[in-house]
């Protein structure tokens, strides 16, 4: 009995002395770092830096003993900024110089470093060949430049610098930089130097070309004036028989015709020609002939490129200006027209978000009337600013509409459509017009604007009739109205459908010569209408009555006068105080737009248009 409870005892033993040796922890004792399985000589590693993809090395850390329990490590740069490692020891270079790698054990803190020496792979220039800017002939007028341009093979260079030379400075100066070659001899007969290009920084390769200077043509250089975005102004010199311009687009590949032009009557008097509707930052030639048809002389020069907003000198023609707002527009366009009284011609095609801006001084706008907002590019705000529009038409034609045949253009969305500090003169019908259900306007604002009519047809300043309600605040502020007969026309009661709200705010309005016959000033007749009409003057019906509102909504007044040249008709705002004066002895001189109040017994000393002197 004894002797098998020995025998159960030993094996209970040998079973407990198992256990303890599988759990035993190994602790790591070191670490060292190798790279494909081999240890790094001398504990250096060299690399090579290379432009993207930049190159790379893996790195491997080897923790002892082989059979260490825990083997996390952690993967750092230690000193240096040349390289980068991530957590699988995957080394990138950034720049040449000499970083530190360092590997730590999680277990006991052990550490391996190594230096990684990255070296510049240095790429030298294996040729250099000369190109003029856009192509063409190397030949330069005295006082002219061309541009020349040093071509490098192969095109990823380290150290493509280069510079230029010119074989005699006094008939040709080249820039060193740049490789601008300017005409400086003055002489009948054209000379010929030798320009040259090197590169110093790698490589040291040269190349050369022959570059003649020419006496002054006929044609004179233009000036940065002259050229624009889509046109450029080419003058010539008096004295010559001149009879046409040939225009070409120029390449590397050579020059493709554009256009020709035969001079008339007032290019020849003005010895100058507006070439348009080219293309921007675009290479040109132009050449000049005689009656003969025989060349005097060609000229190079480059458009503009369309940048961020768009200065418009005074000699820029409006069908340029039309071309560079439909076909090369760009998001939130600014247009800033010249002032000092400059007129432009201009039907506009508005596709995008756009401000259109005058300059001081004075810039007048002579549209033909028509001018289209498009919608085909989102959600649009569209700004006119210290602009002078004069409407060049007869009757019934608007100044702004949008067409049911828009052809593919979408229906328009604009989120505000303003004109601030504006004069719009000779309104023949609509300022903005749409008959379009699916068009949107949220905000509708004229701001510190005088509004002139035609004496005659429907002068109006809005025109939403019978359409789905998706014109949805118009805010009419300090404005003077002459000879209007509807300021809104956004009657909507033909609907059997509920349409959405709208709002209409006017305050601080002078209104003038206004009459309406059956129609009324404010047609706002939608009973989810709401606004308010404040601090305006009604002056001078010219004997007629006027309805001022009709509306279902509710449209408050307050501060509001009319004078007793203004007779009220059937629709009026209720309240509203007649004055018992007239215009002439209310006003400075109304018939020159002067419409400060002279009278001091005026109780409405903030009602009316506070930009009083409209002259």
């Amino acid at each position: 009995m004894k002797k098998v409870v020995f025998y159960l005892m030993a094996a209970a033993l040998v079973f407990v002395s198992g256990c303890e040796k599988e759990d035993k922890n190994i602790l790591v004792s070191g670490v060292k770092i190798v790279r494909d399985g081999v240890a790094v000589p001398g504990d250096m590693l060299g690399l090579v830096h290379d432009l993207p993809p930049y190159n790379t090395a893996t790195l491997t850390a080897v923790v002892e003993p082989a059979n260490a329990t825990n083997k996390a490590v952690t993967w750092a740069v230690s000193a240096g900024n040349s390289v980068t490692v991530d957590n699988n020891g995957v080394v990138t270079t950034l720049r040449p110089g000499v970083s530190t790698v360092t590997v730590t054990t999680e277990d006991g803190n052990f550490k391996a470093d190594l230096e990684v020496d990255v070296a510049e792979n240095i790429i030298d220039v294996e040729s250099v060949v000369i190109e003029i800017d856009g192509g063409g002939e190397f030949e330069v007028e005295e006082g002219a430049n061309i541009t020349l341009n040093a071509v490098i093979t192969p095109a990823n260079v380290t150290r493509p610098s280069i510079t230029w030379g010119s074989s005699n400075s006094a008939v040709a100066s080249v820039d060193p930089l740049t490789g601008v070659v300017t005409g400086v001899v003055k002489n009948d007969e054209p000379v010929t130097i030798t320009v040259v290009v090197s590169t110093p920084g790698g490589g040291n390769k040269s190349a050369d070309c022959q570059v003649t200077v020419l006496p002054p043509g006929v044609l004179n250089q233009p000036t940065d004036g002259d050229i624009w975005h889509v046109q450029a102004i080419l003058t010539w010199k008096e004295d010559f028989d001149v009879d046409s311009i040939a225009v070409y687009k120029r390449s590397a590949e050579g020059n493709d015709f554009v256009r020709g032009i035969k001079f008339n009557e007032e290019e020849l008097e003005a010895h100058s020609v507006i070439i348009t509707n080219l293309d921007p930052d675009e290479n040109y030639r132009a050449t000049i002939f005689g009656s003969n048809k025989e060349s005097y002389n060609s000229l190079n020069f480059r458009t503009t490129e369309i940048l961020g907003e768009i200065d418009v000198p005074a000699n820029v023609l409006g069908a340029s200006i039309e071309r560079v707002v439909e076909n090369f527009y760009f998001e939130d366009m600014v247009l800033n027209l010249a002032g000092g009284g400059a007129e432009y011609t201009v039907r506009f095609r508005i596709r995008t978000s756009i401000a259109v801006k005058g300059g001081a001084g004075g810039t007048k706008i002579i549209t033909p009337g028509n001018q289209k907002i498009y919608g085909n590019n989102g959600k649009m705000q569209i700004l006119f600013e210290d602009i002078h529009f004069y409407l060049n038409a007869a009757n019934n034609v608007d100044i702004f509409n949008v067409d049911e045949n828009k052809g593919d253009n979408l229906s328009i969305d604009v989120s505000t459509l303003t004109f601030k500090n504006c004069i719009l003169e000779n309104i023949g019908r609509n300022m903005w017009q749409t008959s379009d259900p699916n068009d949107v306007v949220d905000e509708f604002v004229i701001d510190n604007c005088l509004i002139i009519g035609q004496n005659s047809g429907n002068r109006r300043i809005i025109g939403w009739p019978n359409t789905s309600n998706k014109l949805g605040k118009i805010v009419i502020k300090n404005s003077t109205f002459i000879d209007i007969n509807r300021a809104v026309n956004a009657s909507l009661e033909s609907l059997p459908a509920e349409p959405a709200e709208m709002e209409l705010i006017v305050e601080n309005c002078t209104f003038y010569d206004v009459v309406t016959g059956t129609e009324n000033l404010f047609d706002f007749n939608n009973k989810h209408s709401k606004g308010s009409i404040s601090n305006c003057i009604f002056a001078n019906g010219k004997g007629e009555t006027t309805n001022i509102l009709r509306t279902r909504g509710e449209v408050t007044s307050t501060g509001n006068f009319h004078l007793n040249d203004f007779t009220l008709g059937s629709n009026v705002i209720d309240p509203i105080t007649l004055y018992d004066k007239n215009s002439v002895e209310l006003f400075e001189n109304p018939e020159i737009k002067d419409f400060r109040i002279k009278d001091t017994a005026f109780p409405g000393s903030n009602a009316g248009d506070p930009t009083r002197d409209r002259k």
